[in-house]
């Protein structure tokens, strides 16, 4: 199965604490923590449960995690875009059954290259520590803790991979945990 979207890797573009103004800032201004650039340290994905085909449901087990490569993740306020930039590995690997076709395992490492991924990235705070990100116009809510330098992202998902019988592409629900360092 080839990989078509990682929609999953879409979130961990989703890193933001909601901004607060004082009564006694002087200027006026306030700025997200999370605006300035980020290193993308980890990124992992796992989920299992059952796929519906539309004629069957079936089993599946997948996890995406970050293997290898460096990049970073730069947020601007105003507008509140994502730019990445450098190269990361990612390792996906899974387990379906298919009707007729039968068992699909399959495991394999791509690249993916940041400035790609999100080149038409933006995100928005959300009340309750969450945060949406939305990328080519699919959005995903996640949340968020800070401590310290770094930042966690947390929450759920989806992986997309070519459906290998044809028709429309397979969406796997997965959990993601991302941590971000300055």
């Amino acid at each position: 199965m080839k990989k078509i979207l990682l929609a999953g890797l879409t979130i961990f573009s989703l890193a933001i604490m909601p901004s607060c103004s004082s009564d006694d800032d002087d200027n006026g201004s306030s700025v997200h923590p999370i605006v300035g650039t980020w290193n993308l340290d980890v990124f992992d994905a796992s989920g299992d449960g059952m796929l519906d085909l539309g004629f069957a449901s079936v089993p599946y087990d997948i996890s995406q995690k970050k293997v290898g490569g460096s990049g970073t993740l730069q947020f601007s306020e105003n507008p509140n875009k994502i730019v990445g930039n450098g190269t990361i590995e990612m390792e996906t690997e899974f387990d379906i059954e298919l009707p007729i076709v039968g068992p699909v395992n399959d495991s394999y490492t791509e690249s993916e290259d940041l400035g790609e991924s999100f080149a038409d990235a933006t995100y928005q705070i959300l009340e309750g520590n969450k945060i949406r990100i939305t990328i080519d116009g699919e959005s995903q809510t996640l949340d968020y803790a800070f401590s310290g330098n770094e930042v966690t992202l947390s929450g759920k998902s989806f992986i997309r991979e070519e459906n290998p019988a044809g028709g429309a592409d397979l969406e796997f629900e997965v959990d993601v945990m991302i941590k971000l360092s300055k």
